[in-house]
């Protein structure tokens, strides 16, 4: 999903602030400077459009339900940026919120909870038709991003972010919450949003002596993503070169990935649902697919010189992605004003994303019956 993609059209576009997937990716919400909107994923479908009158900064889907979170900003925000709105879309209208003292920064949540990022902590609410209760919080490093994980499949309890207070900014806190429940059973009104149980390795169970603290990178961290299962988590640094995955069963690394030589700066990380492969994309404008476990077919790509790897410097012994894509670039939005007789050069609008970006989702598509 390519955001804020600027074009020259005889209309201003609509320029999307944020945008995220459902915990399997069957939905996904996007945020504007005048409202949000909800599609479904395949096929790609319209599922309900809100307008507002301020800018929606950040937005998290709820399990495919019909709840929504939502976080105010920009240069006229619908809510405050301290706070967490629950927006309910089966009623129409915000059913609960949470007040912060300070600018929230991340967001994460699966059935029944709510993680929300601040700078300097992470805060756990449990979310139910009685309410918003707010649990356990922990102190972090400082969390520009607001970076914060959780895993997503049915009895997962697996809870990622960045290290304890201190100079070890490259570290990650794994936290083992309540097993996620299930999904309630099957009672939908006529006009909810679908429903799809994720795919992944849901048997993965925490160990008695569960990992706490993996030292992932000497750097600060600058992405975090978890599988559904809690299983494998992984992990970007500000260098934006290496991707590694941890396998947080024993807090070792499982393998060690190139994205590219020079510096970058990561936006996100995708795990597929089965776990096999992994994704990442930076603002090179591209997005990197790497295998995780060996399997037939093309594996990830290695230097004709890595067999001497242990007598040349490590960067000859490094995997590289197997598969890469290149999202369109374009140059500044250009809007053609019918009003005038010459060409209008718009002003940029301060509710835009600073940048082009990408949000990036793994969904299975049925292959088309062979000839």
């Amino acid at each position: 999903m390519h955001r804020g993609r600027a074009s020259i059209t005889s209309t201003a576009p609509t320029n999307i602030v944020d945008a995220r997937f459902d915990a399997d990716c069957s939905i996904f919400a996007t945020s504007t400077p005048h409202g949000f909107a909800v599609y479904k994923t395949n096929p790609l479908k319209l599922l309900r459009r809100r307008n507002l009158t301020g800018t929606i900064s950040k937005i998290l889907p709820l399990h495919s339900t019909n709840l929504i979170f939502l976080v105010g900003g920009g240069r006229n925000p619908q809510y405050p940026p301290n706070k967490v709105i629950l927006w309910d879309e089966a009623v129409g209208r915000v059913v609960g919120e949470i007040e912060f003292s300070e600018q929230v920064r991340g967001l994460a949540c699966r059935r029944g909870t709510l993680v929300v990022a601040l700078k300097r902590r992470v805060v756990h609410f449990e979310v139910s038709p009685q309410g918003i209760v707010k649990t356990r919080e922990w102190d972090t490093c400082d969390n520009e991003r607001g970076l914060v994980a959780l895993a997503t499949a049915e009895g997962s309890t697996l809870l990622i972010m960045p290290g304890p207070p201190g100079p070890n900014a490259g570290h990650v806190r794994l936290v083992h919450l309540k097993p996620c429940p299930p999904k309630p059973p099957p009672s939908p009104p006529p006009n909810t949003l679908p429903s799809k149980e994720p795919t992944s390795t849901a048997n993965f169970a925490p160990p008695r002596d569960p990992v706490s603290i993996i030292k992932a990178h000497t750097t600060r961290l600058s992405c975090l993503a978890v599988t559904r299962s809690g299983r494998y988590l992984a992990t970007t640094s500000s260098r934006g070169t290496l991707l590694r995955v941890w396998d947080t069963l024993n807090g070792q690394m499982v393998r060690e990935f190139r994205r590219g030589a020079d510096q970058a700066f990561i936006y996100g990380i995708a795990f597929r649902p089965d776990e096999a492969e992994i994704c990442v994309w930076s603002d090179k404008g591209t997005i990197h697919i790497f295998k995780i476990h060996d399997s037939e077919g093309a594996g990830n790509r290695v230097s004709a010189f890595s067999s001497l790897s242990a007598y040349l410097p490590k960067y000859v012994g490094s995997e590289w992605s197997y598969a890469e894509f290149r999202l369109p670039s374009s140059s500044k939005h250009i809007a053609l004003s019918a009003a005038s007789a010459g060409t209008v050069i718009q002003p940029p609008d301060p509710d835009a994303a600073e940048e082009e970006k990408a949000t990036v989702g793994w969904i299975q598509v049925p292959l088309p019956p062979s000839q």
